[in-house]
């Protein structure tokens, strides 16, 4: 649900701040009822999900880029070890790390293009 608000928040301009914060609510709920497992991408795509609303917003964008970092941050201990196995196939972990430290990276460096205070 939080992308759907996204989309419409970076399309309606009149009603943007309202969408973001609909997205921001499901967000937190999704954080507020996720229960890891062994192996697990939810903090990656909420990450995501994260850096997105604060591309988007005007006014707190250091707070959503630093929710982001974190996410990416707390993501790491799930995608560790060589692969996964899930729905009868087996996958490499390594691209996962690879992209969870590269959505990392950027959105760093979105914290320090935005000015954000050092976290």
């Amino acid at each position: 649900m939080a992308l759907l608000y996204l989309v419409k928040a970076s399309k309606d301009a009149r009603h943007k701040s309202e969408w973001i914060q609909e997205a921001v609510t499901y967000l937190e709920k999704d954080l507020a009822v996720h229960s890891p497992t062994k192996i697990d991408m939810e903090l990656y795509n909420i990450g995501q999900a994260f850096q997105m609303v604060g591309d988007l917003s005007a006014d707190n964008r250091c707070l959503y880029y630093g929710r982001a970092a974190k996410a990416f941050e707390d993501e790491f201990p799930f995608i560790q070890g060589d692969t996964i196995t899930a729905y009868g196939k087996t996958l490499p972990l390594a691209p996962a790390r690879r992209d969870n430290q590269k959505a990392l990276d950027a959105v760093k460096a979105k914290l320090a293009t935005a000015g954000c205070p050092s976290r």
